[in-house]
C-alpha cells in the first residue's frame, strides 16, 4: 500500500501543475470552488512525501518501539507518539503550501481564468494589463498588487523556514555559519602563517 501511494504521489509530482490547472479550469469553468479544488488537488504531493519521510523516521525511534513492545495499539501509537512529532513539520510545510496556493490563484486570475465575480491581486493585474497600464506608464495600477504578492509569499516562506529551524535546530547551526568556529579557524590560520614566516 505504501509503495502504491508513493507511486501515485510521484505521478502527481511529475505532472506540470500550471498547465494542468489551466486545462481543468478551462473545462470545468471559472469559479472559486473549482480553483480551490484544483489547487488542493495538485498541491498535496510535496507535503505528503515530507510527512511520509518523517513518519518513517519517527516510527523506528526507541520510544515508539517501546510502546509497541508493551502492546500499545497502532492507532494509539500514531495518535500519542507519531502525530505529535509530525505536526510541527506539517505546519511548516502548510505555510509554504499557502504561499504556493496564493501564487497559483493569482496566476490563474492574471491569465483570465479566475472567478470574474471576485476581486483578487491576479485579476487586478489582469485588468491593469488589458487596459494598457504598462504602455501608459500607470505603475500605480501594477505596483500595489505585485508588491502585495511578493510580500505575502516572502513572509510565508520566511515563517515556514523559521518553523523548520525551530523543529530541526541543526538547520540553523551549520558549521559554516557558526561564528565561534569561524573565529577559531581564522586564529588557527593566522598562527600557522606566523609559524611559517618565522621558520623562513
Amino acid at each position: 500500500m505504501d509503495s502504491l501511494l508513493m507511486r501515485i504521489t510521484d505521478g502527481f509530482l511529475a505532472v506540470p501543475k500550471i498547465p494542468l490547472m489551466l486545462v481543468i479550469i478551462t473545462v470545468s469553468g471559472k469559479s472559486l470552488t473549482n480553483i480551490i479544488l484544483v489547487i488542493g488537488l495538485l498541491s498535496w504531493p510535496f507535503t505528503a512525501r515530507i510527512v511520509r519521510a518523517q513518519v518513517m523516521s519517527v516510527k523506528e525511534r526507541t520510544f515508539v518501539l517501546r510502546a509497541r513492545s508493551i502492546g500499545l495499539s497502532h492507532p494509539a501509537i500514531v495518535i500519542k507518539h507519531i502525530f505529535p512529532q509530525v505536526l510541527p513539520l506539517i505546519f511548516a510545510s502548510a505555510t509554504l503550501d499557502i504561499s504556493y496556493a496564493i501564487l497559483a490563484e493569482a496566476t490563474l486570475s492574471f491569465l483570465g481564468l479566475g472567478d470574474p465575480t471576485l476581486v483578487s491581486w491576479g485579476s487586478t493585474l489582469n485588468n491593469a494589463f488589458t487596459r494598457g497600464a504598462v504602455t501608459r506608464g500607470a505603475w500605480f495600477y501594477i505596483a500595489p498588487p505585485g508588491i502585495a504578492l511578493v510580500l505575502i509569499t516572502l513572509s510565508l516562506a520566511l515563517i515556514g523556514t523559521a518553523v523548520q529551524e525551530i523543529i530541526n535546530p541543526r538547520l540553523g547551526s551549520h558549521h559554516l555559519f557558526d561564528e565561534r568556529k569561524i573565529v577559531s579557524l581564522l586564529r588557527h590560520g593566522i598562527k600557522q602563517e606566523v609559524i611559517i614566516n618565522e621558520s623562513k
